[in-house]
């Protein structure tokens, strides 16, 4: 019923949108970015909101997003950029 009201009001809490990101060390003296685990916290209802949003955007994808923003690239990751760079 809460995602059905924020689709028929188009609002969404200001608070929904929070997301802590965490950086948990994979070894015990990490000097490098990549040994962090990367957590993102976000509120569950905020993710369903998403993904919704997502799934109904899918046809139109290609033509909304440049192909060098991998992360939305289908078996692509953000990080890929991060890589090249």
């Amino acid at each position: 019923q809460v995602i059905q009201k924020i689709f028929e009001n188009q609002v969404l809490a200001p608070d929904w949108g929070v997301t802590n990101l965490i950086l948990i060390p994979k070894v015990a003296s990490p000097d490098m970015i990549t040994q962090f685990q990367l957590i993102s916290l976000c509120n569950s209802l905020y993710k369903v909101v998403s993904r919704i949003i997502l799934h109904q955007l899918k046809p139109f994808i290609a033509t909304i997003i440049n192909l060098c923003q991998v992360g939305f690239v289908p078996g692509h990751q953000t990080s890929d950029n991060i890589i090249l760079a």
